[in-house]
């Protein structure tokens, strides 16, 4: 059955378009907005110390964050659904953030922030918080939206 996939989809947000209340959403596009400003403001370091080209992706990161901040708010299902996915792989980031702390920030991505101007191990710690709160929404929308699912049924 070539359409039952869609069918599936729409069974998944629906239910997850209610779990997002006004607050979360407003939780959720604040969230991205500080990833906006972060990526604002490495940007132009980017630029600055290593070429346009390093700055390309911060400068998307920022376009992009920005108008899934905008879509969320407007309560945009695939808004929604992408940010309870990005929200979700955020744990990620919270155990590599952790592991490079515990065993130092080395390689590439030291190098990569000593460009930038930036201490390595708060550049790391930065994106730590950030994924953890993340990740404490994430939460949040996930009990709203098995709430919102209803009891399970046997």
């Amino acid at each position: 059955m070539p359409f039952a996939a869609p069918a599936r989809w729409w069974c998944i947000a629906r239910p997850l378009q209610s779990a997002f209340h006004p607050p979360l959403r407003s939780t959720v596009a604040g969230l991205w907005l500080v990833g906006v400003a972060l990526a604002g403001f490495t940007a132009p370091l980017a630029w600055r110390r290593t070429g346009v080209v390093a700055a390309l992706p911060f400068v998307a990161a920022a376009a992009g964050l920005a108008v899934l901040a905008l879509a969320v708010l407007r309560a945009n299902r695939l808004a929604l659904t992408v940010s309870t996915v990005l929200l979700g792989a955020q744990i990620l980031g919270v155990l590599g953030s952790a592991w490079q702390l515990l065993s130092g920030v080395h390689g590439s991505k030291a190098d990569e922030l000593h460009r930038l101007g930036i201490d390595p191990e708060l550049g790391v710690a930065l994106n730590l918080v950030y994924s953890a709160v993340a990740s404490a929404v994430f939460v949040w929308v996930l009990t709203r939206w098995l709430a919102a699912r209803g009891p399970a049924k046997q």
